[in-house]
């Protein structure tokens, strides 16, 4: 059974199950928003740019014939559509989120209607659409080095979680083996850094506590 599976075809798999698992979590916030009945101190920016970056994924995966990319970036896509409905029923800033989804749309529509009608073949599409793409990558792996200022400002690491740090670091991995193995820049260099600043986060760990210092009282 396992003799006809290729190196490719394993880490595949192994990416695309571990992303997904990612994907997944955004299920125990809005599980926290539908027990609280509102999204009071959650914002719906996670959502939001995670659903923008599966979508242009999705579309470059079309493009450039990857089944993997198309699979997990489905799965990711519809995810988020759900997360953000369950965050709509229950937000009472609906304006405010009206404002949201329309600068969301302004990001995501002009680049597919560009990719869509205006591209001269579906190669410059797949090219212009992996450069969008992997450059929404790099924002998003790029995240990290706020938190990670703020570590090594209050010396604790009670704003990082050792669990998702390891994730991410395991994921962009896998991804940036993918990468290499199907030969495509557009996985490899934003995967490489985000395992990078994944694993760069690591050492914080050891070196600082969970909790913040306690100042004495004199």
């Amino acid at each position: 059974m396992f003799e006809d599976l290729s190196v490719v075809s394993v880490v595949s798999l192994l990416a695309t199950v571990c992303t997904v698992g990612q994907f997944l979590t955004g299920s125990v916030i809005t599980a926290k928003i539908t027990n609280k009945g509102s999204t009071t101190g959650i914002t719906v920016y996670p959502f939001l740019t995670t659903l923008i970056n599966c979508t242009f994924w999705l579309k470059y995966g079309v493009l450039a014939q990857d089944q993997t990319l198309v699979v997990v970036n489905s799965i990711g896509a519809l995810l988020q559509t759900i997360y953000l409905i369950i965050y709509y029923i229950h937000t009472k800033q609906k304006n405010t989120l009206h404002n949201q989804l329309l600068a969301g749309g302004a990001v995501l529509f002009p680049v597919l209607i560009y990719v869509k009608f205006f591209s001269p073949d579906d190669d410059m599409a797949a090219f212009h659409l992996g450069l969008i793409a992997s450059g929404c990558a790099v924002l998003m792996y790029g995240s990290p080095l706020a938190t990670m200022a703020e570590v090594m400002k209050t010396k604790c690491t009670e704003t990082m979680t050792p669990a998702l740090s390891v994730a991410n670091f395991v994921v962009s991995s896998e991804w940036y083996i993918y990468g290499r193995l199907v030969n495509d820049l557009f996985i490899q260099i934003p995967s490489l850094l985000g395992a990078f600043l994944s694993f760069a986060q690591l050492p914080l760990y050891l070196l600082y506590p969970r909790t913040p210092p306690r100042i004495a009282v004199l």
